[in-house]
């Protein structure tokens, strides 16, 4: 339990005041699939990152909940330059979210050239858990318990009205996550 809670308020200590700045906007629609189905409370940038991305039991069977961040730099141009990605998430869910953050090349607004930064970084981090509740899975609901109170954690943070969040070396992303599917 202590292992987890010291990264988050580490993490938290690094957050910026509640005084958003207001300097970075992305411009797109939002895919019709995330207007029709949003996940609860999921702010426009998650939703047009994630979009397409499913999971379903298959990763369930595995009974391992699965996490990814993904870091990317945005130049002065509005370009997805650079794209590092940590975690343990399905090649098929990285490959999805990949060409999403690359999609937003070009929509991102407010990065002044003449700034003494001539990028940013953003964060994003995505959960894909699994259902837990088969005696098959014990073990793992311990994992899974820790990876849903991370996510709550995050959720709750003052992101902006398209789920952007200055910290102080970029921007966190509100973080997406799936569910497995029922089969029916």
């Amino acid at each position: 339990m202590i292992k987890f809670l010291l990264p988050a308020l580490f993490f938290l200590l690094n957050l910026k005041s509640s005084g958003q700045d207001k300097d970075i906007t992305i411009s797109f629609e939002t895919p019709i699939q995330a207007r029709l189905y949003p996940y609860e409370g999921q702010k426009p940038v998650s939703a047009f990152i994630m979009k397409g991305i499913l999971s379903t039991e298959e990763t369930s069977a595995q009974c391992e909940t699965m996490y990814g961040e993904f870091k990317f730099r945005v130049n002065h141009q509005g370009q997805v330059d650079s794209l590092l990605v940590l975690g343990n998430l399905r090649a098929y869910t990285i490959n999805k979210i990949s060409k999403g953050i690359r999609e937003t090349s070009g929509h991102w607004k407010g990065l002044d050239q003449d700034t003494f930064q001539p990028f940013r970084w953003f964060t994003f981090p995505f959960y894909s858990f699994t259902v837990t509740g088969e005696a098959a899975c014990e073990k793992a609901r311990p994992s899974h318990e820790n990876f849903k109170r991370s996510l709550s954690l995050l959720q709750q943070l003052p992101y902006t009205d398209q789920g952007l969040l200055r910290t102080k070396d970029g921007y966190l992303i509100q973080p997406g996550y799936t569910y497995p599917m029922d089969k029916k």
